[in-house]
């Protein structure tokens, strides 16, 4: 799921776009596995964790298998591989008639199987569905973040001033009440309390001030813990981008053509990036400048109709690049970094 050039379903990948997104579906969903691989597998330190049981009769494009580290937590795992047809049919599993067996994949409202005839379950599965059958109840496994405002990734305007903006974390069960303290936004703490009693959400406010231009950082660290006592195992972390208007180039990165990045006449580069944390500058055709501390003015030579590059490095990426070209007079060309590659 993860590479998005595999079209997993016929709508494409769900992972297409996930851009590190902790409260995404594919994220959450793979979560989930390794979670539940850990509660029913542990650590894998007996021989019986090795054996896999598969049918004796095949279905075409289906996987099935059984694995344990003890008898009364196997697992039957059902998966359909086509990525265009869904599949219904009956699989033999290794549990008694009269069985009731449980997926345990969904978070909520898990479907139950019953084992018929000869050890036999009717199953219906869409294009890449899978399953995962227990007996019994399905085990607790820790708590994760379903959703944070703003949305990770999302670009949002600052309140006004005087006003405040919020920010809100919602978990997938309550949690204790010293989450709030352990939550934090932009490295401060406590500024996070539970938006209700049970304290299944959290919410911030921040000012105008605080909710400066730029990137901002919401995190939960994995010691914070469920109402249950069940910790969130590793650690939350989401980002989102303040911009007053659609002019900064972390807030519109696929806006590479930047009219103005070229300033005073061709003596400096003005830049318009909060967030950036370090620049590079390079001429058209030239070698990059050397790393340095972002800056709203680099002073530069600029060459007549010769575009000149500008790379910035945020929030652990530098693919944010902008590019200007001017001619003599005022007017603008196209800015490229090599004679096969503008930025249009």
């Amino acid at each position: 799921l993860a590479w998005r050039a595999v079209r997993a379903t016929p709508e494409g990948n769900p992972a297409d776009g996930d851009s590190f997104d902790m409260t995404s579906p594919s994220y959450r969903y793979i979560r989930r596995l390794n979670l539940l691989r850990k509660a029913y597998f542990g650590a894998f330190g007996k021989d019986e964790c090795d054996v896999v049981e598969t049918p004796t009769e095949p279905v075409d494009e289906i996987l099935v298998f059984t694995r344990g580290c003890a008898v009364a937590d196997r697992v039957t795992v059902i998966a359909n591989f086509n990525t265009k047809a869904g599949k219904t049919f009956s699989v033999a599993v290794p549990w008694p008639e009269g069985t009731q067996l449980i997926d345990v994949l969904p978070e909520h409202g898990a479907k139950s199987f019953l084992v018929g005839a000869g050890g036999q379950i009717s199953v219906e599965l869409p294009p890449v569905g899978a399953l995962a059958l227990v007996n019994g109840s399905v085990h607790e496994v820790a708590p994760q973040v379903v959703s944070v405002e703003p949305r990770h990734g999302s670009v949002v305007r600052p309140p006004a001033a005087g006003e405040t903006a919020e920010v809100r974390l919602r978990f997938d069960r309550p949690m204790a009440p010293e989450v709030a303290g352990l939550a934090t936004l932009d490295g401060r703490s406590g500024v996070f309390s539970c938006a209700a009693p049970d304290c299944k959400e959290f919410i911030a406010a921040a000012s105008a001030k605080e909710f400066r231009d730029g990137i901002h950082v919401v995190e939960v660290p994995e010691t914070a813990r469920s109402s249950s006592g069940l910790s969130l195992v590793a650690g939350f972390r989401s980002t989102f981008v303040v911009a007053a208007d659609d002019s900064s180039i972390i807030a519109s990165p696929a806006e590479h053509r930047r009219s103005g990045l070229i300033c005073d006449g061709g003596a400096a580069i003005c830049h318009h990036a909060p967030g950036a944390t370090a620049l590079r500058i390079m001429n058209a055709g030239g070698e990059w400048s050397e790393w340095r501390p972002y800056e709203e003015r680099s002073s530069w030579t600029v060459t007549d109709a010769r575009g000149v590059a500008v790379q910035y490095h945020a929030e652990g990426s530098t693919s944010f690049i902008a590019g200007d070209c001017v001619v003599a007079g005022g007017g603008h060309c196209y800015a490229s970094w090599h004679g096969e590659m503008f930025f249009r």
